[in-house]
């Protein structure tokens, strides 16, 4: 998205990126139901497996790296980047320095609030549908896809409001911070409604909300490490903030398992889940703040 987008333009681009993971998400659960309940789980694993090959396989020919295709003077100016700078290479001291930069930790612990509420989900829908609002396995498999429906919406939205606001003159930073922070808000309070909705409709309808404005405010995430990073260092701070991101959201499964089995009630698990959605909304909004500098290891760290 760096290579190929300005900054006013990677919004949307991005939300399709992102609405491709929960269009995923969305198809498989009654596609692999079908296949598990007529052929059994093991033909269920080879379909994805075969499938997931499938597309690396697609996908290495069809990529094109922007360093080895000729551009018009036209298509660079409209791209905004510094050839220069996009060349420059990142030393092995300038990676490690990035984990003393405070806006680093706030982006791990902020994209942590997302994943958490991701991952609880993608762990735990199909045991919640069918443990605390009693459905069967078939239409578990149909009614799981709802969420994931909206969430693929939810980046899309995204990507357009980002893109709307950096447009009309608003910093790409604090555009990105408000649509996240807002967002996750939104989906830590639509988790409680989850844990408090008096019917499998409304419990549905709360988990499709709180997964619609999880993935908008995740789109949005990218649109941070984008703003914040100079080119040369894109790659890098989006994969710490993934890497960051990952350890908090590995907790939520084992969280979300140990409650279950000692209370047998998603109950606390959800609130758990709206709290850390909540604090991560925190991080972004009043850890975040310095751009990330691309200057050598000695340079100020602007922390």
């Amino acid at each position: 998205m760096n290579d190929w987008f300005s900054v006013r333009d990677r919004g949307l681009p991005t939300g399709l990126m992102t609405a491709s993971n929960t269009l995923g998400v969305t198809i498989a659960p009654p596609v692999l139901t079908v296949i598990m309940l007529a052929f059994g789980w093991r033909t269920m694993f080879v379909s994805v497996g075969l499938f997931s090959l499938v597309l690396s396989l697609a996908w290495y020919p069809i990529y094109r790296d922007r360093e080895r295709v000729t551009l018009t003077l036209a298509e660079s100016e409209s791209l905004g980047l510094d050839k220069e700078q996009s060349r420059i290479q990142m030393s092995l001291l300038q990676w490690k320095r990035l984990f003393r930069l405070r806006t680093v930790w706030g982006m791990m612990l902020g994209f942590g609030g997302i994943n958490y509420t991701t991952w609880l989900y993608l762990s735990w829908l199909p045991g919640y549908l069918q443990a605390e609002r009693h459905l069967t396995i078939a239409r578990t498999g149909w009614v799981a896809t709802i969420p994931y429906l909206f969430g693929t919406i939810g980046s899309l939205v995204s990507g357009g409001a980002a893109n709307r606001l950096i447009r009309r003159g608003v910093d790409p930073i604090r555009a990105n911070k408000v649509l996240i922070v807002t967002a996750m808000f939104c989906s830590a309070l639509s988790t409680l409604g989850v844990a408090y909705a008096p019917t499998a409709a409304g419990a549905v309808v709360c988990v499709s909300m709180a997964i619609f404005f999880i993935y908008f405010g995740g789109n949005c995430g990218w649109g941070v490490a984008q703003a914040m990073a100079p080119p040369h260092m894109v790659a890098s701070v989006s994969a710490i903030q993934n890497f960051g991101s990952f350890v908090c959201a590995s907790l939520a499964p084992i969280i979300t398992g140990w409650l279950l089995d000692y209370t047998h009630s998603f109950h606390i698990a959800l609130m758990i889940c709206s709290l850390a959605t909540s604090l991560g909304a925190l991080s972004y909004w009043f850890i975040v703040k310095d751009r990330i500098d691309g200057g050598t290891p000695s340079a100020p760290s602007g922390t």
